[in-house]
């Protein structure tokens, strides 16, 4: 018993400022093998049949076990202390707060956590669970499928077929933690078995977020050659590309995609038949430039949740001048902010240097499963006034077409006057 517990000691961490929710528990687990839970146990009340001698003695035990774990920057807050329980109960409330804005900040780390490419899946589950036992000790529990889904959208694009396998493929359409944890332990497995694959679809997804154009992908085919021109040559699998999809690393018999719009063949979705409402004119404006976006769809309540629905990138209608080429387009990610019967206000925020332009157009990613229609697009905060930009359309799931909608503003141009950052759209 001794040597156990001297031993979970020794592994023991003390106690700073952002690390309670770990020394929490393990300093419970300390103070039970030590038999010194007694008078955290009874709120430190003293038992009957118990000396007030004995009584103070096991407290000034237990409160120097405490404090012998405590970091020097904390331990000024306890130092006059000779209570267990009031002891323990301080740096409860200073290290679990239960306040709105604690609670907020905790979402916010986790809804922002991201796996990078390369890093320990057993490392990444940790910091997950660290953040959903910080949410459950100030009383906010997440049921397991909700966690399942916060879990499936911190992995990178380069997880995308995993993540659209493990939803297509729950049972009953209800995923679970423990199969979510399992099918990244599993494909971190395969990965490492697959160096060269790993690698090569890393590479794939940082192509293709340097363009929207798939044609870029592709080879010329009226001359039958490759990008780099040349002909006969034989080709490993990472040179790959596919006519049908652009994408890199395999052939238009094994895409993924095509082989989904084969099965699917002129079946249509029925909420295709949906009739889009008139938006009720609900903007709010807050400091940059605000875009408001009607929406008539079932929505895909978790990806709201998280503020990733849809990847809005606005378009300048002007070119570089010194370079001449297209002015880098500004990206935000639209949040849900107000729902009034079928209609979904939308919105998002936009810090778009002086010297962009006018707003010729918005490339419109649905980061949805499922396709969904938008109505109207409208830009607050510029100079000269309000942009509209008409949708009415339906807008395809990135995950079925990685090509990114394009809606233009409401002005009309004339071929020969179609100013320069348009002309490639």
């Amino acid at each position: 018993m001794e040597e156990s517990s001297s031993s979970s000691s020794a592994t023991m961490l003390k106690l700073t400022a952002s690390n309670y929710s770990i020394w929490n528990p393990r300093m419970e687990d300390i103070l039970y093998c030590k038999d010194l839970y007694e008078p955290l146990q009874l709120l430190g009340q003293k038992p009957e049949g118990k000396s007030d001698d004995a009584w103070n003695i096991l407290n000034r035990k237990v409160v120097g076990q405490i404090r012998q774990w405590v970091d020097q920057s904390v331990f000024h807050h306890v130092s006059q202390e000779t209570d267990a329980y009031k002891l323990w109960t301080k740096l409860s409330s200073m290290y679990e707060r239960k306040t709105a804005q604690n609670k907020a900040s905790v979402i916010r780390r986790l809804v922002n956590l991201k796996y990078r490419d390369g890093r320990s899946v057993t490392e990444h589950l940790s910091d997950f669970q660290g953040l959903i036992n910080l949410l459950t000790n100030m009383k906010m529990v997440l049921d397991d499928e909700l966690q399942a889904l916060v879990l499936l959208s911190s992995l990178p694009d380069s997880w995308d077929t995993l993540v659209v396998s493990l939803s297509n493929s729950a049972p009953q359409g209800v995923l679970t933690l423990d199969i979510v944890k399992d099918s990244m332990f599993n494909e971190e497995a395969r990965r490492k078995e697959q160096g060269v694959v790993a690698e090569s679809e890393a590479l794939v997804s940082e192509y293709r977020g340097r363009t929207n154009n798939r044609k870029f992908h592709r080879r010329d085919k009226s001359k039958g050659r490759s990008r780099d021109g040349s002909r006969g040559r034989s080709k490993t699998r990472k040179d790959l590309e596919c006519y049908h999809c652009g994408g890199i690393g395999h052939m238009k018999r094994e895409c993924r995609l095509f082989k989904r719009e084969q099965d699917r063949g002129n079946e249509k979705s029925d909420a295709r038949h949906t009739t889009a409402t008139t938006s009720d004119g609900n903007e709010v404006t807050a400091g940059g430039f605000i875009s408001t976006i009607g929406l008539t769809r079932p929505l895909d309540d978790f990806t709201d949740l998280v503020g990733k629905t849809l990847l809005l990138e606005l378009v300048s209608t002007q070119l570089e001048p010194k370079t001449g080429l297209e002015k880098e387009t500004v990206k935000g990610y639209a949040n849900k902010a107000s729902q009034k019967d079928d209609e979904v206000i939308y919105e998002s925020s936009f810090s778009i240097p002086a010297d962009f332009g006018e707003v010729g157009a918005v490339e419109v990613e649905n980061e949805h499963h499922k396709e969904i229609f938008i109505k109207s697009i409208h830009l607050h905060g510029f100079p000269n006034g309000s942009v509209n930009v008409p949708c009415n359309s339906w807008t395809h799931s990135k995950f079925d077409n990685p090509q990114k909608r394009i809606f233009f503003t409401n002005k009309s141009y004339i071929p020969s006057e179609t100013l320069s950052g348009l002309t490639r759209i």
